[in-house]
Parts: structure tokens; C-alpha cells; sequence
């Protein structure tokens, strides 16, 4: 059984990705762009347990058929040949070690050749690197990790290689809000994950000491660089503020120019957040009509290796960004554009 267990487990594992922050309005093909954090998977659904009903009718059929073959039992002549069998013995006696009449278990069933029910102790943490660990876990301790390796999508696509294999195998993965779901085929075996997203690690511990809480402002921020800079990002002073100004072309920027700014919020690192941002009536002039956007950017760290792009781009009006994670305690926006004199709205909600 486990064996079973641990096979189907690995598919999970050969059959995930991520990046998913949120998905497509068009349902048909959602796109995938953040997973970041630990999922806990809930329910595995393979081909077996949908074939559970078929296998009762088969059972129902074999048991008619024994109804037909007793047809006329109880008639004279019957009763009379068979009475040197079992003369002398109530209707409802049996022989020792005989099965009950009852018994509609098939004596060539066995337990070893059942599906294993899932534990439920399965979890998969997903890291902005686009690596992944794969684990089984009880209470707040890591009890055998299943698989490591890395991730990555293209839009609904997931495509996950294990380390030390060569070939990857590629699924298809939806994500609604908190719930993830994976589909994908593991030895010509359909299958579904179902995971949750978690809203705190308590296997933290097991993170290795690079992703350790550290106090960026200390470390990193330099109050003598330029306001609004990557060593000197502005902090929001509070969730639920928001913020209004003008972007302008950065003086720490060459040709072509660019209109930048960094700001900073200490956010929960159990929670998640979503960020809205407005552009109010921006006034492009620039030579090339694919420049007219802004852009945010996104990270728990303030390097500059660590800012994500979030997927879709500003043209005007507002735009809300999902499932933003604080693992750190801290988040970094970035907004940037290739037109100055752009007004905005900034301001990070809770979820």
C-alpha cells in the first residue's frame, strides 16, 4: 500500500508548477503567474476511484445470475435427491468454516489491491526561485521529503522536472483564489491534485537559512541615496494607506529615460495581500505606441534579481494584483514606465 502511496504522491510532484498570482478572466484558458508558499493537498482523485461504480454493477450482474441458476429450488423432486445431503440440519445451519449464504464478499478480494486512501500529509512549498520541495509532514515536522527539484508554466501549462531527471512532465493547473488544482496524466494514468493554500508555514524551520527573516532596512536601505531609489525605497506607513503621485523620469536612469519609483510595506508574513494601483489620465508622447504602459513590479526582497513583473500592464485606470505574498514581512513595489508626468494611486489591502 505504500508503495501505491508513494507513487501516486511523486506524480504529484511530476505533474506541478507554479508562478500563479492570479488567473485569466477567460475561464477556458486561465493563465498561471504565481504559486509562492506552502499548499497542503487535500484530495487526490485517479482513474481508479472513478471506475468504483462500475465495478458495483459488475458485482450486481454475478448475483442475478445466481438468482437464475436457483430457479425451481425447493421443488419435490429436488428435495428428494438431496436429502442424503445435509439430512437432518435446520434451513439456517451451516458448516463449520463454510461462508454464510449472506456473504457477498468475493473471497478473491484483497486489501493490498485497493487504492490507499489518501493521509492528508502531503504538502508542497513553492519558492520564488521556481524551485519546489514536495514533502510528509505531521504537526509541525517534516517526516520524509518526497522530491525536489524546479517549476515553470506557460500560461495554464505546468511543466515540473525532478532533480536528476532529464524529462519533465507537463499538466495543465487552474488556481481559484486559494484552491489549486492540477491535472495531469503519471503512467498513463489520469489524475487531479486538489491543494489549498496555506496561510502560514509552520515548517519554516526546514527553509534553509538563506530565506531566514532578515531587517532589509538595516541591512540594505541607505538613507543618503535618492528618495524613491532601490537603496532607498519609500515606506508606506500602513496597510490600507494609499498613496498618490506623479511619476517622473529617475535621475539614476540613462537613455532612453525611464519613470521609476520604489516603495516599501511591513505586511504580515502569515497573510497575503492585494495591491491596487490607478493611473489617472496619462498623457503619452512617446515615438512608439507598444512604450505607452506602467508596469509594477513586486518582491519580498529589496534586490534588484529578486522584482517580478506582474503579468499584465497599465494603460490607464485602475488594476488590482492578487495573492501577493509577505514570507519576508516585507513587500517592495516598483513602479516603472517610459513616459514621465504619469499620476497614480497606489494602495495594499489585505485579503
Amino acid at each position: 500500500m505504500r508503495k501505491g502511496f508513494l507513487v501516486i504522491t511523486l506524480s504529484l510532484v511530476l505533474g506541478l508548477i507554479v508562478a500563479l498570482s492570479s488567473c485569466s478572466s477567460d475561464d477556458n484558458n486561465p493563465v498561471i503567474t504565481t504559486v509562492y508558499g506552502l499548499w497542503k493537498v487535500v484530495e487526490i482523485q485517479t482513474a481508479d476511484q472513478k471506475s468504483d461504480s462500475t465495478k458495483e454493477g459488475v458485482g450486481d450482474d454475478e448475483n442475478s445470475g445466481e438468482d437464475q441458476n436457483t430457479t425451481g429450488e425447493g421443488t419435490d423432486d429436488e428435495n428428494q435427491e438431496g436429502e442424503d445431503n445435509g439430512e437432518g440440519k435446520d434451513e439456517g445451519d451451516t458448516d463449520d468454516g463454510d461462508p454464510d449464504e449472506g456473504d457477498n464478499s468475493d473471497p478473491n478480494d484483497s486489501s493490498d489491491d485497493q487504492e490507499p486512501e489518501y493521509d492528508g500529509k502531503t504538502f508542497v512549498r513553492f519558492k520564488a526561485d521556481n524551485t519546489y520541495i514536495v514533502f510528509r509532514a505531521e504537526d509541525t515536522s517534516i517526516i520524509e521529503v518526497i522530491s525536489e527539484g524546479s517549476y515553470s508554466f506557460s500560461g495554464s501549462t505546468i511543466s515540473f522536472k525532478e532533480n536528476n531527471q532529464t524529462a519533465p512532465i507537463v499538466g495543465t493547473a487552474k488556481r481559484e483564489n486559494k484552491k489549486l488544482t492540477i491535472n495531469f496524466t503519471f503512467s498513463d494514468k489520469p489524475q487531479i491534485w486538489i491543494a489549498e493554500l496555506q496561510s502560514s508555514d509552520p515548517f519554516i524551520s526546514d527553509v534553509p537559512i538563506e530565506d531566514a527573516w532578515v531587517d532589509f532596512e538595516k541591512t540594505f536601505h541607505k538613507a543618503d541615496s535618492i528618495p524613491g531609489s532601490i537603496y532607498n525605497p519609500i515606506q508606506v506607513e500602513g496597510v490600507g494607506i494609499e498613496v498618490s503621485d506623479t511619476l517622473w523620469y529617475a535621475p539614476w536612469t540613462v537613455k532612453p529615460e525611464i519613470a521609476q519609483v520604489y516603495y516599501y510595506f511591513k505586511a504580515d508574513s502569515t497573510k497575503s495581500y492585494k495591491l491596487t494601483v490607478d493611473i489617472i489620465e496619462p498623457e503619452y508622447k512617446l515615438p512608439a505606441t507598444f512604450m505607452e504602459f506602467v508596469q509594477v513590479w513586486v518582491s519580498g526582497k529589496p534586490y534588484a534579481k529578486d522584482y517580478i513583473a506582474m503579468p499584465d500592464r497599465i494603460y490607464e485606470g485602475e488594476m488590482i494584483f492578487e495573492d501577493i505574498s509577505a514570507k519576508s514581512s516585507f513587500i517592495y513595489v516598483m513602479l516603472l514606465s517610459y513616459q514621465d508626468n504619469i499620476r497614480y494611486s497606489l494602495k495594499l489591502e489585505e485579503e
